[in-house]
């Protein structure tokens, strides 16, 4: 049937190609706005899933890594001062530890490269930095304890 034989048309005619074209376009129009949109539903899902690193979440994971790496060794050297060696080397471990773990996680990029998501284990994330910093502050509780020690001593021997 040709649109001139549709009932209740206007009498003109259109060629069936040029139709078939505009119908084709209009399709692929809806088709990439359905794309897009699914894009962003999925960026939005990948915010809110805890076992996913963002870029926009991969910043302050990024710091804190760079910080307990950076001051790993004057930390290591204060507590070979103060002959500190089972607490150093628990710390020791825990950051080999995370930064072996780090190490694993690249997919679909790597866990600090900030162009795209990461699939991670959240509990187990949190759990490497979270030894890291409790080793590293049993450490320094240890190697304060030693400077006191020390310290009171000289006083006494000041005294």
């Amino acid at each position: 049937m040709s649109l001139t034989q549709i009932p209740n048309l206007p009498p003109y005619s259109v060629d069936p190609g040029d139709l078939q074209v505009w119908w084709q376009l209009v399709k692929e129009a809806i088709e990439g706005v359905l794309d897009e949109q699914q894009g962003q539903i999925d960026a939005i899902n990948a915010i809110l899933d805890p076992n996913t690193l963002t870029p926009d979440k991969k910043p302050p994971w990024i710091f804190q890594y760079a910080v307990l790496t950076g001051e790993k060794s004057g930390i290591d050297t204060k507590a070979t001062t103060y002959g500190i060696t089972t607490e150093k080397t628990n710390y020791d471990a825990a950051i080999t530890a995370l930064t072996t773990y780090l190490n694993t996680l690249t997919t679909d990029v790597d866990w600090d490269d900030e162009t795209g998501n990461t699939t991670i284990v959240a509990a187990t994330f949190r759990s490497k930095f979270n030894d890291v910093l409790t080793k590293r502050q049993i450490l320094l509780n240890e190697i304060a304890a030693a400077a006191k020690t020390l310290a009171d001593a000289a006083q006494t021997t000041a005294n």
